[in-house]
């Protein structure tokens, strides 16, 4: 087949235009559409990712609502229970104190009995040993003997063996 020499020119064109450097004019205008095209192009994907961005934060914080709330709640309960647990323990403190306090008090208390009867004991001996084996015989030895505990040497308002009454 014979192509005649409007068709040759006609495919031979576009093969001129591509093999020759586009003016300056031409390639300003090119490189200008490009770039426009090209920013365009760029800010629409900023904008979609931007759109993206905003859907995911409103998701997450829509998801994170519920879970802060939570968590604020169990912040306040722990600080409720730490100030619990301090009252607990100084009221630990408190009693351990007071039981200190009791044991010292018990001990002194039995320390002054003991040296109270250690002393008591040989004034009181012949005393005693007067009353077991003679009987009051007259009121005069009854009221001695009562003296004896009136005047405090025991500490107890009666005597510890009751005087015979004739």
């Amino acid at each position: 087949m014979k192509l005649t020499e409007t068709e040759v020119s006609e495919d031979s064109t576009p093969k001129q235009y591509a093999t020759q450097p586009l003016s300056s004019l031409l390639a300003r205008f090119v490189e200008q559409e490009n770039n426009q095209s090209a920013s365009h192009y760029n800010q629409t994907q900023e904008e979609q990712s931007n759109v993206v961005a905003g859907q995911l934060k409103d998701e997450l914080l829509f998801l994170l609502q519920p879970l802060q709330a939570e968590l604020s709640g169990l912040l306040q309960e722990r600080a409720t229970l730490v100030q619990e647990i301090r009252q607990l323990e100084q009221k630990r403190l408190q009693n351990y104190s007071l039981a200190q306090q009791l044991a010292n008090q018990e001990q002194i208390i039995a320390e002054f009995l003991q040296v109270l009867i250690s002393r008591l004991i040989p004034s009181l001996t012949p005393h005693l040993k007067q009353t077991g084996s003679n009987p009051p015989s007259s009121a005069t030895d009854e009221q001695n003997q009562n003296s004896l505990w009136r005047s405090g040497i025991c500490g107890y308002s009666q005597p510890l063996v009751k005087a015979k009454t004739s």
